[in-house]
């Protein structure tokens, strides 16, 4: 196993045990949001907690502070999209300057059941790689496995 697989691995370890130590829900889409950050180095992140029919975004991380965040992404389809596909979507958005990416991925339980939505906007390379999507989707996993064992917590 080369060094860098090593380093990733005790990344994402890391990030499972931050996360599975709480059993605050808000407190662990903080951390998927900025430990996504860190391992694929964008510019800003979000979370959003299934609620009905609709993602509920509460506030974005750009990097220095929280900052509250008013929109479910329902003007570019997304919930439909991660109920339908349950895959990782790309969504660009061209400007009359540059394009913007951003990477929406579900947060779905064991069953497949969609519990949550990571967001990361404009990767510094410009576009989010093959590697940063199997990254972030081990992120996603391992938040979903820690709301799963908060609501868990919650009903015992």
């Amino acid at each position: 196993m080369s060094g860098d697989n090593t380093e990733m691995i005790a990344r994402l370890t890391q990030i499972s045990t931050q996360m599975h130590a709480t059993s605050d829900i808000a407190s662990i889409m903080r951390l998927a949001v900025t430990s996504s950050m860190q391992l694929v180095h964008v510019s800003e992140g979000a979370s959003g907690l299934l609620m009905e029919k609709s993602f509920a975004f509460a506030e974005c991380f750009d990097g220095q502070q929280w900052i509250p965040m008013q929109r479910n992404f329902d003007d570019v389809g997304l919930f439909n999209r991660l109920l339908e596909e349950k895959n990782p979507q790309i969504i660009t958005s061209d400007t009359q300057v540059e394009s913007e990416q951003m990477l929406a991925l579900p947060v779905l339980n064991d069953d497949g059941m969609l519990l949550a939505c990571l967001i990361l906007f404009q990767p510094e390379h410009g576009v989010f790689s093959e590697q940063d999507i199997f990254l972030l989707m081990q992120v996603a996993a391992i938040m979903a496995s820690a709301i799963e064992n908060s609501i868990r917590h919650a009903d015992s």
